[in-house]
């Protein structure tokens, strides 16, 4: 693990590669305890050869080169109103975020076109138009938001940098409940490994769909035609709007954590007690992968379709990781 860390996190700067040698000293002493000097020494050699082969074979998929923080220069937007434009003025967001993501090599999944969606309702600014009614649809819920969907919006915002993110966010909720079951490391091994390939290949097809679409934004849209001075309450994220990441790999990540704890499990998500985020309820996995979906809605994020064929997404590209065998 902590090879890992350092191999996959090696841009983070002095600041960032001494936490690392810490969380490496840390791990030595809390795993070498009372084992014998000889074996810590090989298991470490075994485990370091481990993340090294990982590496290696992470060179090939598409992802270990990301130059600009993801967002390329050379970058043509595609003309016309239904398609993606910048959301905001940041200077390196002009252009959209890892275009190129959905061509990425998959962990169980075919490739990043193996859980296709249909089109998006047909753009038009027709008021009479299912996509105006949509747009209106985000407009209105945002001018009217309950106390309750402002939580559940800021709850599942899940910023870069500023949280856990998306996948690590149903990993802390995960890991919350593996340890008040004091769940076995064979759990433990089985449950993060089938989880990570299903957010993983979760993101790389529905970025594979985003960029097929290429549609425009809901700010985009309400300010060029229902309301120029609109503001999204939960701030835009910088690349196409269809499908919901959100929706996609939450779905995915339910279909595949159901089997595992059952179709009624009841638990508490605290991750976001740290941001001062008060513990949600959730009845099932399905419960909370819906109402990350619909937060996207009342963060003025996503038109309806997209969370709603973004969860359907999830739920074949889930399907093909409840098909990995991994125990006898």
């Amino acid at each position: 693990m902590a090879r890992g860390s350092q191999l996959f996190f090696d841009h983070t700067g002095p600041t960032g590669q001494r936490a690392l040698a810490g969380l490496g000293s840390k791990l030595q002493g809390d795993t070498a305890a009372g084992i014998s000097p000889d074996i810590v020494e090989r298991s470490q050699s075994f485990g370091e050869s481990i993340a090294d082969h990982i590496a290696l074979w992470a060179k090939s998929d598409g992802g270990d080169v990301i130059e600009t923080m993801g967002f390329p220069s050379d970058y043509t937007l595609t003309p016309g109103p239904s398609h993606w434009v910048p959301t905001n003025a940041i200077r390196m967001q002009q252009t959209p975020l890892l275009p190129a993501w959905g061509k990425n090599r998959t962990f169980i999944v075919p490739d990043g076109a193996s859980c296709p969606l249909p089109p998006p309702p047909d753009y038009s600014e027709d008021p009479k138009s299912t996509f105006y009614k949509q747009a209106l649809e985000v407009y209105t819920t945002s001018k009217s938001l309950t106390p309750e969907q402002r939580k559940i919006a800021r709850f599942w915002t899940d910023d870069p940098m500023l949280s856990p993110t998306p996948p690590g966010h149903w990993n802390s909720m995960v890991l919350q409940i593996m340890e008040r079951q004091h769940a076995s490391i064979e759990t433990y091994v089985d449950v993060l490994a089938r989880l990570g390939i299903a957010v993983a290949d979760g993101f790389i097809g529905c970025w594979h769909e985003k960029y097929r679409y290429d549609l425009v934004r809901p700010v985009t849209y309400i300010r060029r035609l229902i309301d120029p001075t609109w503001e999204s309450p939960i701030l835009t994220p910088p690349f196409p709007e269809y499908p919901s990441g959100h929706s996609t790999q939450s779905a995915s990540a339910a279909t595949v954590l159901t089997p595992i704890f059952g179709e009624n499990f009841a638990f508490d998500d605290t991750t976001g007690e740290a941001d001062g985020l008060q513990p949600r309820h959730f009845s099932s996995f399905w419960d909370a992968a819906n109402e990350a979906g619909i937060s996207r809605l009342y963060g003025g994020i996503h038109f309806r379709a997209a969370i709603e064929l973004g969860l359907e997404q999830g739920r074949c590209i889930g399907g093909y990781v409840n098909a990995l065998k991994t125990r006898k």
